[in-house]
């Protein structure tokens, strides 16, 4: 098992950033406050265009500060990104659950639908536990 690890940083905003953890080939998602639209849209597709560059298959969201999301957000997340992503080979996920209510119930929600539709999913509370998990499968 490994259990150091370092990031390169693919995208960065005022409240997003995705990472490339290179040990366990992980795209890692850390949002903070209250996301939406075109700055949400480019950390999730950039997310994506990493995977599909490294034949990712797992993703670690770190949703510890999320509030919740927009509808017309949430509904691009289903309809149009978690498709693309999943077709791109996304198996893998392990989800840091928001500290705000209305953030879990946000989360829970796409928990309960991805794990639907044949996501490999578990729920962290630290950082090293579910980079741990990730690196432990395939």
């Amino acid at each position: 098992m490994i259990t150091t690890y370092q990031t390169k940083i693919i995208h960065q905003s005022d409240k997003a950033k995705i990472e490339w953890i290179e040990e366990g080939k992980i795209v890692r998602k850390t949002f903070t406050g209250f996301i939406i639209g075109e700055e949400m849209k480019a950390a999730f597709n950039a997310g994506l265009a990493c995977l599909q560059k490294n034949k990712g298959r797992k993703w670690l969201s770190d949703n510890r500060y999320v509030k919740v999301y927009k509808q017309e957000d949430s509904d691009w997340i289903n309809n149009v990104w978690f498709p693309q992503t999943k077709k791109a080979g996304w198996k893998y996920w392990a989800v840091l659950e928001p500290k705000d209510f209305y953030g879990q119930m946000s989360m829970n929600r796409f928990i309960k639908d991805f794990a639907q539709q044949g996501i490999i999913l578990k729920i962290f509370h630290e950082m090293d536990q579910a980079v741990e998990w990730l690196q432990g499968v395939d």
